[in-house]
Parts: C-alpha cells; sequence; structure tokens
C-alpha cells in the first residue's frame, strides 16, 4: 500500500505543481489524482453507463476479448478497493469494477432502497447492458452476498464464483461486528470522527496499510460525510431476510472458491466454514494474520490465490 500510494502522488507530481502545495492548498484533489493515476498504472479506466434510471459508474480494463471477471464491492466501499488487486490480472483478463447504487459514485440517495436482492437485479441488468455473456464473478463481504445472489440466478452465465469474507449466513460464532450490530446497533464500518476512521481500518485489517495523513484525513471526511446513507443501508440490510444464503448455496453447481481471513472481525471465519460445508464442492483459504479484506491487505497473495483458482476453471 505504501509503495502504491508514493507512485500514484509522484505521477500527480509529474503531472504539474507542487506537491506540497497541492497537499496544502487541495488535498481532495491531490487524493483525487492519485487514485487516478493509480487505475492507470493498473490498467484501468472510469467509464459511466445508464441504466435504468441508475447512472452507473465502474472501471474497466484488461485484456481484450478474454474471459470477463466481475468484481463487486463490499458496504461502505467502493471500485478502488479492488484496483490493486484486479492489476495483478488485467494482463489476461477482462476486468469490470461497478460502484453498486448507492456507493462510491453511482446514484445515492437516502430514500433509495438498497437491499440487496434489488442490488442483485440492478446487477443483472447492468451485465446485460454492457453485453457480458460470460464472466468470473468475485465478491468481497456484501458484494460477496450480492455475487452469490447473482450467480444463483444466472447459473448459465456465470463459470466460476469467488466469495471473500462474504456476509449471507448466520455464523455459528457470532463475529465482534455481528455481536457489536446486535447489541448496540452501532457499527465499527460507520465512521463518526476522524479519529473513528482510523479504528475502522484497525478492525477490518488485521495489519492496516501505512497511509499518509492527508490522504486519510480526505478519506476520513468523506466516510463521516456518508455516515447517514450507510447507517440507513445497515439498517434495511440487517432487517431484510431476503438475502440469507443457506437455502441456495447448495444449489449453486459453478466452480466456486472461499477466501478468508483468520481474523476477520467483521465476519467470522465460522461463517466461511459453513459455506464451505453448504458446498463441498467449494475450495476453502483461509489466510492467517489477515482481516476481513484479503484483496486489500495482502493483495499479491491473495491475487495468486485466485489466479490459480481460475486456472482450474474448465
Amino acid at each position: 500500500m505504501k509503495k502504491w500510494l508514493i507512485s500514484s502522488l509522484l505521477g500527480v507530481t509529474l503531472l504539474g505543481g507542487s506537491l506540497a502545495a497541492m497537499v496544502h492548498f487541495a488535498p481532495e484533489v491531490t487524493v483525487h489524482g492519485a487514485m487516478s493515476f493509480e487505475r492507470w498504472r493498473n490498467g484501468l479506466t472510469a467509464k459511466t453507463v445508464e441504466v435504468d434510471g441508475f447512472t452507473w459508474h465502474y472501471l474497466e480494463g484488461g485484456k481484450t476479448g478474454a474471459p470477463t471477471i466481475l468484481m463487486v464491492h463490499g458496504f461502505s466501499a467502493n471500485k478502488d478497493n479492488w484496483v490493486r488487486f484486479a492489476g495483478r490480472l488485467t494482463s489476461d483478463y477482462h476486468i469490470v469494477i461497478p460502484d453498486l447504487p448507492g456507493y462510491g459514485d453511482s446514484v445515492r440517495d437516502l430514500k433509495g432502497d438498497y437491499r440487496l436482492p434489488e442490488q442483485r437485479e440492478r446487477l443483472q441488468v447492468f451485465v446485460k447492458a454492457l453485453k457480458i455473456d460470460k464472466l468470473h464473478i468475485i465478491g468481497s463481504s456484501m458484494g460477496g452476498n450480492v455475487s452469490a445472489l447473482y450467480t444463483f440466478a444466472e447459473p448459465q452465465r456465470v463459470q466460476s464464483m469467488a466469495l471473500v469474507g462474504a456476509s449471507g449466513v448466520t455464523e455459528p460464532n457470532p463475529s465482534a461486528h455481528s455481536i457489536q450490530v446486535k447489541t448496540t446497533g452501532n457499527s465499527s464500518l460507520l465512521v463518526a470522527t476522524r479519529e473513528g476512521y482510523d479504528k475502522t481500518l484497525a478492525f477490518v485489517m488485521e495489519h492496516p496499510p501505512v497511509i499518509p495523513t492527508f490522504v486519510k484525513d480526505v478519506l476520513a471526511q468523506k466516510a463521516i460525510a456518508d455516515r447517514p446513507l450507510y447507517a440507513s443501508i445497515l439498517h434495511e440490510l440487517v432487517a431484510d431476510k431476503r438475502s440469507a444464503l443457506e437455502p441456495i448455496l447448495p444449489q449453486i453447481k459453478v466452480p466456486t472458491l472461499l477466501v478468508w481471513g483468520e481474523q476477520d472481525r467483521a465476519r467470522d471465519i465460522s461463517g466461511g466454514q459453513l459455506m464451505h460445508q453448504l458446498m463441498p464442492h467449494s475450495q476453502w483459504v483461509a489466510m492467517k494474520n489477515t482481516g476481513h479484506l484479503p484483496h486489500l491487505e495482502r493483495v499479491d497473495e491473495t491475487a495468486e490465490i485466485y489466479v490459480k483458482f481460475l486456472a482450474g476453471v474448465k
């Protein structure tokens, strides 16, 4: 993480102006420039498409004509969570990474319906709008839940499914986050203060990356501003039982990879083990000294696991 931030910020500097001056006078512009550079460095381009009244923002890149991988982000996250991971795959695959409605740059409305069955339906329409006939899908956390719902609905389109710390089943051993939400109604994924942002990073990752203070300041400001929307979405997700995966996982027959961090505090590893029991054909990988976001915390190792899995998909 530290290396990509340094390279990204150097790239912004080369585009013009003093980095120190930009950081002081326009930190948001500097961070946006760094993110744009990082996308470019990993072979991805930002695009939009209008689908049924929604403006979808997404990243696309990789090898033309190659198999497509659809990457689905988690709760309170966005498409950029996948950028570095995707960069390890763009030489051999066509990559598509959307911001789900309610997240990132896509449409955001406090009155919107962002429950997972509705997100699954929207994702189906989005994929059809891009004219993607076949795809591999990988989802993190809430995005894993959406990915499983999508795979169940589109078995002929999905060639493989990978779930990374996915939600969707009742954990035999409730996670710290599940206990927190149930007993207090609060969530460590919702940021209320600048200090709270650091605590959230420490909660979701066993070894949070080193991020320059001014970058964290900008990201924290955005997370704080998003708190009302995400609190509303979380309330909807907890109340909606239609996204439960226990009834459908045994019916999903596509090649499946389950990846979990052994120190995942957001989705306890027992939930992943239950998914594996419900899908005996699935491959199970538990990553030591890793939290909820292996694709951010251990990019190369997680990408290597995924590439090896894809190589075995017939």
